[in-house]
Formats: C-alpha cells, sequence, structure tokens
C-alpha cells in the first residue's frame, strides 16, 4: 500500500480540531476587540473635538446678526423732528415688520444736498439709522433680503411713511448723495400701529464733513446703567476661533502673555494683566478693496465671539475701511473704553492677514438702577459753546455721539456706564468730552 503524506495531518486535525477552532474562534475575537476599540477611541476623538467646537458655539457666536437698527426718529405733521430714547422695542417692531413687506426693483435717485435734507425731512415719516454706514449686508440682516441695492450703495438711513399703506421704503445714501426707492408691493402690517410717545429730543439733519449728522437741540437725557462684570475663559475664545485647524496648544508664556497656536496659521495672545485678546489668522482670503466684502469677512470673524447677550453691533469703518469697529450698545447707544472694554477691532493687515483685538471681560447682568439716576447732556450747541469758551479749540473734531463710558469699580466686580459727549477726532480715534476743561484743552488743544 503506498503510503499518503498527508495522513498525519489528516490525524492530527482529526484529534485536535476542537482546540484548533478554540484558537482561531479566540484570535479573531481580538482582533475584532481591537477594531472595535480603535473606532470608539475615534469616535471619543471626534466627540471631545466636536463637543469643544458645540461649547464655543453655545457660549459664542450665538446669532449671525451683529446688525441693529439703533435710531429712531419721527417727523409729525407739522415738519418737527425728534429723536426717541430707549426705542429698541419700536425699531425691532419696525424691523420686524418690513421683513415681511414685498418690494418692487430699486428705484436710484441722485440728489442735490438742499433736495437730499427736505426728502429726509419728509413730514409724517419715520426714519431709522444704524448709527453708521453699512452696506447690502446690513440691509439684508435688519429688514430682509428682498431689498436689492446697487454694489457701491452704501446706508446711512431707511425712511417710510408714518401713516396709511407703506407706498415705498427710501434709503439714503450719504456717500454717493443718492436715495434708493424700494416700492412696496404688499404689506401685511403697516407703521401707523408704532406710537410715538416716551422721551424724546428736538433733532435736525445736517450736512456736515460730507455727511448727515443729527444735531440733537436740547439737552439728552440718558440713564446711568450699572452690570455685573464677566470674564470669559481664554479656552472658550481658543475653541471659537480655532474650530477646524488642529487643537491648539498652549505654547510658552513670556510675561505677562500667553500665546496659543495652531502651529500654522492661527495664534491667540492673551495678556493676563489686562484681559486684552489679540487674535492673529495669517491664511484669511480677504479682497483689499469693497467695504461690503471687508464688513461680511469682519462680521463672520467677530461673530464667532460674540454672545447673544451682550449687544454687540456693527459700530464703523476707518477711511480706508481696513479697520472695522465693532462696539456693545446699550439701549442704542455705543458703550466706549480706553481700555477696549466692550469694544472688538478687526484689521486686515494684509489680502491674507487678519488681526481681531477684544477683551475677555464682558458686561454680563445688568443691575437695577434707581428712576433719578439720569445725566442730562447739553445739546451739541450748548456743548461746542461751552468747549469755546474755555478757549478749547474744535476744528479737530469730526463727529460727535453720545454714548457710555465703561467705568470699573476698584474690586473689579462692577461696571458702571456714564452717559458722556463723544468726539471722533481726523485720525478716527473717539475721546469722552470731559467736565475737566483742561483735559479736552489737552486733547484739541486750546488758547
Amino acid at each position: 500500500m503506498k503510503w499518503d503524506k498527508r495522513r498525519p495531518m489528516r490525524l492530527f486535525l482529526q484529534r485536535n480540531w476542537p482546540q484548533l477552532v478554540l484558537s482561531v474562534v479566540v484570535v479573531l475575537s481580538v482582533v475584532l476587540s481591537l477594531l472595535i476599540w480603535a473606532q470608539i477611541i475615534n469616535q471619543d476623538k471626534n466627540l471631545i473635538r466636536k463637543s469643544a467646537n458645540n461649547e464655543a458655539s453655545v457660549t459664542l457666536g450665538a446669532t449671525t446678526n451683529l446688525f441693529t437698527l439703533n435710531q429712531l426718529l419721527y417727523t409729525d405733521t407739522s415738519g418737527e423732528t425728534n429723536y426717541y430714547i430707549e426705542s429698541r422695542t419700536r425699531l425691532n417692531t419696525l424691523s420686524e415688520m418690513m421683513k415681511n413687506w414685498q418690494v418692487g426693483r430699486v428705484i436710484t435717485k441722485k440728489s442735490s444736498k438742499a433736495a437730499y435734507l427736505t426728502a429726509l425731512n419728509r413730514k409724517d415719516s419715520i426714519l431709522v439709522g444704524f448709527g453708521h454706514t453699512v452696506t447690502q449686508n446690513g440691509i439684508t440682516a435688519t429688514i430682509g433680503r428682498q431689498y436689492k441695492l446697487p454694489e457701491n450703495a452704501t446706508i446711512d438711513f431707511i425712511q417710510v411713511s408714518a401713516q396709511g399703506y407703506p407706498s415705498e421704503v427710501k434709503m439714503y445714501d450719504n456717500r454717493h448723495q443718492t436715495i434708493y426707492i424700494f416700492p412696496v408691493i404688499l404689506a401685511r402690517t403697516t407703521p401707523n400701529k408704532l406710537t410715538f410717545e416716551g422721551q424724546r429730543v428736538k433733532t435736525e439733519l445736517v450736512w456736515q464733513n460730507q455727511k448727515v449728522h443729527m444735531r440733537l437741540l436740547q439737552k439728552i437725557p440718558l440713564k446711568v446703567h450699572t452690570y455685573l462684570l464677566g470674564e470669559e475663559s481664554p479656552e472658550v475664545f481658543v475653541n471659537a476661533l480655532f474650530s477646524g485647524s488642529d487643537i491648539p496648544q498652549r505654547n510658552f508664556q513670556t510675561g505677562n502673555d500667553v500665546q496659543y497656536s495652531d502651529g500654522e496659521n492661527r495664534q491667540l495672545t492673551e495678556n493676563v494683566n489686562n484681559g486684552s485678546m489679540v487674535f492673529d489668522n495669517y491664511n484669511v482670503h480677504w479682497p483689499l478693496n469693497g467695504l461690503d466684502k471687508h464688513i461680511t469677512t469682519a462680521t463672520k470673524w467677530a461673530n464667532k465671539i460674540h454672545q447673544s447677550a451682550d449687544n454687540l453691533g456693527y459700530f464703523e469703518s476707518n477711511s480706508n475701511h481696513r479697520t472695522l469697529q465693532f462696539r456693545v450698545f446699550v439701549d442704542g447707544v455705543p458703550v466706549f473704553s480706553d481700555q477696549g472694554f466692550g469694544a472688538v477691532q478687526v484689521i486686515q493687515l494684509s489680502n491674507r492677514h487678519l488681526r481681531m483685538q477684544f477683551s475677555k471681560y464682558t458686561l454680563k447682568v445688568p443691575l437695577p438702577s434707581s428712576k433719578s439716576e439720569v445725566v442730562y447732556l447739553p445739546s451739541v450747541e450748548e456743548q461746542l459753546v461751552a468747549l469755546k469758551k474755555a478757549g478749547v479749540k474744535t476744528n479737530k473734531i469730526e463727529n460727535w455721539s453720545i454714548g457710555y463710558q465703561w467705568v470699573s469699580s476698584e474690586d473689579n466686580r462692577f461696571v458702571t456706564l456714564n452717559p458722556m459727549w463723544f468726539v471722533q477726532l481726523k485720525d478716527d480715534s473717539w475721546h469722552p468730552i470731559q467736565n475737566d476743561m483742561q483735559v479736552n484743552r489737552t486733547l484739541l488743544g486750546g488758547d
């Protein structure tokens, strides 16, 4: 009989198959376990990163709208114009109302300065403003995307009729001395439901430095506000600003500065002494020209650190549109601080380099205030007379604004917002007008 070389193997398999099957099962079990654990670990990593990003999105960037209407003026049937204090509810109502209107294609009308002012002062009309110039994105955010403007349009005021069915919406462009008219096709709700009561200040609109400004002709009553001071953890800003990038590491501390970086394009520097934050992004696609594109890019990044409760809004751009300011508003009035509190500044250093400056300190909870805590600011004319009488030169003043001065308590637990007049100089900086005229002389020059 011929010897079968495979016989020993068959005998081995017949005698030991249970142990072999068990060994194979054990090996497969170990391999499957390793694969499952690897998947769980990857899921956990993704969950941790997603959770961190979600935490940032809950705390910061809660809304994409950094544009709000801040000024409400009503010209009555006699032709008198008044600026209304504490008009937030009415402005919000009008904004929501106009979002639901159907309008036709825009009609463009170039005007002389005199005709422009005459149209602004139309009797029985409502005039609303942002307190600054906006472009298409600001209009879209506040009253809807159906109002399509020419590409180069910049808007300062919006006007509608106060009574009856609104036949048109007018938008005023100071820069181009142009009025954009939108015929109203359908309006389900109308402005005649708005009431014009409460504190108001007689106002006139005047041309100054190629812009139309509100000149408040009476003393302006503004409340003093007090808030608890809030402090955000730097990690919250890190999660918000480095979203989509590698999770940054706390690299090192040099003096008072702590730096966070993704090692490639983004860096956040915290000054632990004064709470200031500087964020640099070296990989931003930012066109060098075009105000609307500049505002769009700046708003996108400012919104990442924006809290829905802090009333942060777009304030202005400087003369070359490379620096854009966002400020906290209270009752439609901007907040100013010489330490940068309550403000976000977005700077274009090149078409690839964006810098954002802000503070980790915020206004948290408003505290009850007494009705007697009201400051009556002088009118612009009264303030000018007082400055000139004290020998303070006023030729450096480019613009005026009522505002709140941020004053921190000695223990840094509270913030008091004091009403003051602020002036803008030719270098675009804003400064408070002080009761101490020597301080004003140092700032503006004097005899």
